[in-house]
């Protein structure tokens, strides 16, 4: 089943994300729209961007899988696999990969798309398995930004170099601040409470010096954690809560 994902925090703000497909028509009132670009023409997403304020692509920054419509294209540049999301890393240190990307993340802007959801950016941190290719990344973002006017950017983790990314990007998506997932255990789990509150005060930070939106998205299958989470985010960042498989609508026991 698709990943839907949808979540209103408050009136004024509200995300929806789905990585499979929904119909146009029912989504309708969000300020912004995440999708995964492959499903839709491009009067599907002018249908979406009628009905809701703004429409962004996902797109996939140091990783591909079998299934992108450019894998052959990038092959040569594969460094390795990812297996938690059966996915391979990216040499964006070669210019010719970069340029591939760059022809895919414009061609999904060709769509009719406000703008573009920035995945795997944390593979390149200094904890990450790319984090030798780092500056690439760089290259292939500032690259990015000069595909379209007033282009809208929102990046999923890269906390680790926001004096980079801030000053470049709308908002920020970070997953897992008060829940873990153990992929070798397949088990759900909690982050230690020192680990959510460090997490929570250097979101706020970010919020305040860079003037972002946060967004969080948390993993669990208990209807309690799911409030205790809800609880525990701060009321002016957005949080949803979903299952760690991401392929349907989130289920709760």
């Amino acid at each position: 089943m698709p990943l839907c994902l949808g979540l209103q925090a408050k009136a004024q703000e509200s995300l929806f994300v789905c990585y499979g497909r929904v119909a146009p028509e029912h989504i309708q009132g969000f300020d912004m729209v995440i999708l995964e670009p492959g499903h839709y023409k491009e009067e599907e997403i002018a249908l979406f961007k009628k009905n809701n304020e703004k429409v962004i692509g996902y797109v996939s920054c140091t990783e591909v899988n079998l299934e992108a419509p450019y894998y052959e294209e990038v092959s040569d540049f594969v460094l390795g696999a990812n297996d938690n999301w059966d996915s391979h890393y990216l040499d964006v240190s070669m210019e010719e990969c970069r340029s591939v990307l760059l022809q895919y993340f414009h061609s999904v802007l060709a769509k009719g798309f406000d703008g573009l959801f920035l995945d795997t950016l944390d593979n390149a941190s200094q904890w990450g398995p790319l984090f030798r290719i780092q500056s690439g990344l760089f290259d292939l973002i500032r690259a990015t930004t000069q595909l379209k006017n007033d282009i809208i950017l929102l990046q999923n983790g890269g906390l680790w170099n926001m004096e980079f990314f801030g000053p470049l990007t709308r908002g920020v998506l970070v997953e897992s601040v008060v829940t873990a997932f153990d992929f070798q255990k397949g088990t759900y789990e909690l982050a230690s409470k020192e680990q959510a509150i460090k997490q929570i005060k250097r979101l706020k930070a970010v919020k305040k010096k860079f003037k972002k939106e946060i967004y969080i998205v948390e993993y669990t299958q208990s209807a309690r954690v799911k409030t205790m989470v809800e609880r525990i985010i701060p009321k002016d960042f957005n949080v949803f809560v979903a299952n760690i498989d991401l392929n349907q609508n989130p289920k709760f026991e």
